[in-house]
C-alpha cells in the first residue's frame, strides 16, 4: 500500500484515505488505468498524485495524466480527493 494512503474498515468494505483522514474517491467516467478528470474537474477532485520514489505493488498501480503526473490507482480506479472536503 502506498506510504501516503490510509486504509480504513468500515464494516461494509474499505475506505482509502489520504494522511490527514480525508476520504478518497474514484471517478464513474474514468475508463480502466486512465484519469479523464482533467482541468475544472480536477480543481474539484485533485488527483492523489505518486511520489517520485514510489513503486507500485499488487491492487497498487498509477497512471500517468495527460500532464505526465502519475497517479494513484486501486485495481485500476485513478483515485481522487474531493476539493468540497477542504471546505
Amino acid at each position: 500500500m502506498p506510504a501516503n494512503i490510509r486504509e480504513q474498515d468500515r464494516g461494509y468494505g474499505w475506505v482509502f484515505t489520504d494522511p490527514d483522514g480525508m476520504t478518497l474517491y474514484t471517478y464513474v467516467r474514468d475508463q480502466a488505468e486512465a484519469s479523464s478528470c482533467n482541468g475544472p474537474c480536477a480543481e474539484s477532485s485533485p488527483p492523489v498524485l505518486v511520489p517520485d520514489n514510489a513503486a507500485a505493488s499488487g491492487d497498487w498501480s498509477f497512471v500517468v495524466r495527460g500532464d505526465r503526473t502519475r497517479q494513484w490507482a486501486f485495481r485500476g480506479k485513478p483515485l481522487y480527493r474531493s476539493a468540497r472536503d477542504f471546505g
